[in-house]
């Protein structure tokens, strides 16, 4: 550095961040693709997918691998939670059309940024609570935690995406 203040051995330079509202639209990608479901018991219940974008927007593939346990408890009548844990998968291809920068979004060379494939983990807690034989409460938290992959995208900020929500559902 040409002034008084220097950086550390070691420490990480700063992260470059760019104002996503100034890239290129990302076009809407529609997957489809083929889902295995594994019922090992009538609690545990085990999920394999592989989709595929089928209107070429950004011609690649993800899937996810996801275990279920479900079960009552906490001495709570009429509810019923369900934990689940998984692994998303998102293809180079995916990674980079939607976190990649280039010459289309910036022609400032500093925020080109080039995605690899990720892998994801994931955990979700949910709970539903039987009101009557048509309504339930229902209640779900879930974080997913972002390969670097994504994270070193000047687009993505956060390491963890989290999701919180509360609603009603009726059954018919």
């Amino acid at each position: 550095p040409s002034n008084d203040e220097s950086i550390a051995p070691g420490t990480p330079p700063p992260a470059i961040e760019i104002d996503v509202d100034e890239v290129a639209k990302r076009k809407w990608a529609l997957d489809a693709g083929v889902q295995g479901n594994w019922f090992l018991s009538d609690n545990n219940h085990l999920t394999v997918q592989v989709l595929h974008d089928v209107n070429n927007a950004y011609n690649g593939f993800n899937g996810k691998i996801e275990y279920n346990h479900r079960f009552t408890g906490f001495g709570l009548p009429n509810i019923q939670w369900k934990i689940t844990t998984g692994l998303n998968w998102l293809s180079q291809q995916q990674v980079d059309f939607y976190y990649g920068v280039g010459e289309n979004d910036t022609n400032e060379l500093r925020y080109y940024y080039q995605g690899k494939s990720a892998f994801n983990p994931y955990i979700k807690i949910r709970a539903n609570y039987k009101l009557n034989n048509n309504w339930r409460l229902t209640f779900t938290a879930r974080s997913e935690f972002l390969s670097p992959a994504i994270t070193d995208s000047p687009l993505v900020n956060d390491k963890v995406m989290k999701t919180i929500f509360l609603g009603v559902v009726y059954a018919y």
